[in-house]
C-alpha cells in the first residue's frame, strides 16, 4: 500500500474503520479484504489541503486507539443531534468525513484483485444497464430528464 498522502499507518488506520462500518458478511467482503485502500489518493487529491492535513492529524491520533474506542466515537458522531454547537457540527463533520471515504470506496465497484468490485456488486444486486434502444436518435436526453427524480416537479 503506498499513498502520497498518507502513511501504511494512516492507511491502516482507515482500514480499521472500514471494518467498523463495513464488517462483511456471507455475500459481501469485509472493507479492509478488498484492498481499496489503496485507492484512496484518488479521491483525497480533491479535497483541501486543510482537510486533508486534519483527516491525517486524526488518522495519526486514532492509530493509538483502540478498536472498540473507535467504534464508540463513530457511534458518538451518529448521535450529534444531541450535542449543541461546535461539538456537534464536528461530531457531522468526522461522520460524514469518514463515512464519506469508506463508503465511496467500497461501492465504487473498482476493479482490483479478487474482483471485490464485481462481488460487491452481484451482492447488492445492483444494475445500471439501460437495455432499450431509443426508437429516435434525438430521444435519449429527453428519457434521461424524465427518469431523473430532481426534475419532477
Amino acid at each position: 500500500m503506498a499513498s502520497e498522502y498518507f502513511s501504511a499507518t494512516q492507511l491502516h488506520v482507515i482500514n480499521r474503520i472500514g471494518d467498523i462500518f463495513l464488517p462483511g458478511d456471507g455475500r459481501l467482503p469485509r472493507f479492509s479484504e478488498c484492498g481499496f485502500v489503496e485507492h484512496i489518493d484518488r479521491m483525497i487529491a480533491y479535497i483541501s489541503p486543510h482537510d486533508r492535513d486534519m483527516l491525517g492529524r486524526l488518522l495519526k491520533i486514532l492509530r493509538f486507539v483502540p478498536t472498540f474506542v473507535i467504534r464508540v466515537l463513530l457511534k458518538l458522531t451518529q448521535l450529534d443531534r444531541f450535542f449543541p454547537g461546535s461539538i456537534g457540527r464536528h461530531l457531522r463533520k468526522l461522520d460524514i468525513g469518514l463515512r464519506g471515504i469508506v463508503f465511496s470506496l467500497y461501492y465504487s465497484f473498482l476493479d482490483v484483485p479478487g474482483g471485490y468490485g464485481e462481488r460487491i456488486k452481484e451482492a447488492i444486486r445492483w444494475d445500471g444497464d439501460i437495455r432499450f434502444k431509443p426508437e429516435k436518435a434525438d430521444e435519449l436526453p429527453y428519457l434521461i430528464q424524465a427518469a431523473n427524480p430532481l426534475g419532477r416537479v
